[in-house]
């Protein structure tokens, strides 16, 4: 477990950076959530039957939860690698491939530099690190030869 904490704190550089610009976010997180799955399902509609009988509000509810858990539970490396596993499994179970992460990311991304009004190129780098692990521990539960997920962190917008 130490190693793993240790990776983590590596990977995610500062969770007091990204504890604090999800607390700028937070104010207005209904309204990020909905934004989040309306550009996500705007922008890459092959993604559409992914959504289809799924109650959105339920699944933005979701998203601010895990988005939570993320940055509570990062110094419990081995609690948080269990999240994101059962988390997989429920997109494995939908038929959510590797290829499908970076839109989500890359979406994910540009909706928080969109509400943290604090944003910079290098929070974007540690999301995008932070991101890239959890789905790799998601993946551990039905891929795990898939070591490759990256979020594009030089489109940075605002």
């Amino acid at each position: 477990m130490g190693n793993l904490t240790q990776e983590l704190r590596i990977i995610i550089l500062d969770i007091n950076q990204l504890q604090a610009s999800f607390a700028r976010i937070e104010p207005h997180k209904e309204a990020f959530a909905a934004q989040f799955y309306t550009t996500l399902l705007e922008n890459y509609p092959a993604l559409r039957p992914f959504f289809v009988n799924v109650d959105l509000k339920r699944q933005q509810s979701s998203l601010l939860a895990t988005l939570l858990a993320l940055l509570n539970e990062t110094s419990r490396g081995d609690e948080l690698r269990a999240i994101f596993q059962k988390l997989g499994q429920r997109h494995a179970d939908r038929q959510i491939r590797a290829e499908h992460y970076p839109a989500f990311g890359q979406t994910l991304l540009d909706t928080m530099a969109f509400y943290d009004p604090q944003w910079t190129p290098e929070l974007r780098a540690a999301w995008a690190s932070t991101l890239d692990q959890c789905v790799r521990f998601m993946m551990e539960s039905y891929h795990p030869e898939a070591t490759v997920y990256r979020v594009q962190v030089s489109r940075a917008r605002r």
